[in-house]
Formats: structure tokens, sequence, C-alpha cells
């Protein structure tokens, strides 16, 4: 049998990174408070811009309340979607004006004009590329990478000055790893 892990001091303990708001609307750190600890086993966390990106995915509403995300979505359709909490601050009636057709329509829902969406990027030690699935994290030589995950919330606007999911999205090689250059930098202080 495998020996536990040691309870790690609280001088060795490494806090989550903050959800953030990207400056769709306005940019400030959503976690006001820093509420327990998470205990990491394992090496230490790799610097994102030293891994590579395999997957960007997101969902809709943030998976935790904090700054101008503090409204509770609700329990959810029992089947992880629907839950939450989503932005509580005030849009103009621009920002807020339907699309003409919402994004990405699914049999749980589609986006709209403020709804909020919380993306992640996540990044492998493995020698990978970007793909569709967690799967892409994984590489035949390296099937139990270490993994780490950049994430963002934003409020969905109407609105041609904000910024554009496409750009968001970007992906680029930097320094031979799979990068996504347009994350966010002005969000906030990341939690590290």
């Amino acid at each position: 049998m495998p020996e536990r892990p040691r309870e790690l001091k609280s001088s060795e303990r490494t806090l989550p990174r903050p959800l953030k708001t990207p400056g769709l609307v306005h940019s400030r750190p959503a976690i006001s408070g820093m509420y327990g600890a998470k205990i990491q086993y394992g090496s230490a966390q790799h610097l994102f811009s030293e891994m590579n990106l395999c997957i960007i995915h997101f969902h809709k509403n943030a998976e935790h309340a904090g700054g101008e995300f503090t409204q509770y979505a609700g329990d959810g359709d029992g089947h992880g979607f629907q839950s939450g909490y989503v932005y509580t601050s005030k849009l103009t009636t621009k920002e807020r004006a339907p699309v003409q057709s919402a994004a990405s329509p699914s049999a749980h829902d589609a986006l709209q004009s403020g709804d909020t969406i919380e993306v992640h990027y996540v990044f492998s030690s493995a020698q990978v590329t970007p793909g569709p699935t967690l799967g892409a994290c994984l590489s035949e030589t390296n099937i139990n990478p270490q993994l780490r995950v950049e994430a963002q919330v934003f409020v969905l606007v109407n609105d041609e000055e904000a910024l554009d999911f496409t750009d968001l999205t970007a992906i680029e090689t930097e320094s031979g790893y799979q990068q996504a250059p347009n994350i966010p930098i002005d969000t906030g202080t990341p939690i590290a």
C-alpha cells in the first residue's frame, strides 16, 4: 500500500488562483477572500509558460462566488448544468441587448448577452498539442503529466469594443510550448 503523503505545514501550502473578471465589462479580482488551503501532492506547480496548452474549454456560470459573480444560479439540472454563480453588476441596455443568434447552442442551453462563462485554459507537462478533450493532455510517453488550469470568468456583452472570444482562444507556439498568448493579464493579482 502506498504511503500517504505528509500533511503540509501552513507555510508550505499553496492557495488556488482566483477567478477573475477580465475586462469585458469590469476588471477586478473575483475572489474577495481566501478560504481553506490546497494541499498539493506531487511536484511543485509548473509555470504555465513552461507547459503545453492542451485544451481550452468553457462552461456557463462561474464555479465559485466572488467579486461581481455572487448571485447563485441555482442547484442545476442534476447533470452538471445551470449551477454556479452569475454576474451581479449592472450592464447597459446596449450591452444586454440579445444578439441575433445565441452562441454555443446545446440540449442544455445557449449563450446570450448578460450570461456568465468561465473559461479554462488547461496546460500539460506532456509534449502535446491542443485537442478537443482532456485526453489531449496525455501523450503515449506521459500518461500521468502535471496539469495546470488558468481560469478566467467573463460576462458576455453585446459590444463591438469588448474582448473577442476568438482572440482569447488563439493558440501559438512560444519558446517551443503551445500557448494561449491572449489570456488576459490585467484582471487582478493571482493567488499562487
